[in-house]
């Protein structure tokens, strides 16, 4: 019952890690102002996105590939 294709879920941990690599360099470089709430706006909007987008994915895939060529 495995759900993601092995390929996919290494895939999305290093996007996620270099997406939050990126924006703590960012917020590092920032001195504490309007610009660091607002970087922390668009990362509290975009990595909820992100999940859900990459689960949805790997919802689809197995389901729209594996799924049908197994059943039958």
């Amino acid at each position: 019952m495995n759900l993601y294709p092995p390929y996919i879920v290494p895939l999305i941990t290093v996007l996620v890690i270099v997406i939050l690599a990126i924006t703590i360099v960012s917020i590092m470089r920032q001195p504490i102002g309007f610009g660091n709430k607002l970087l922390w706006i668009l990362i509290a909007v975009f990595l909820p996105l992100l999940g859900s987008a990459a689960y949805f994915v790997s919802y689809l895939l197995p389901n729209g590939i594996k799924g049908r060529s197994e059943s039958r």
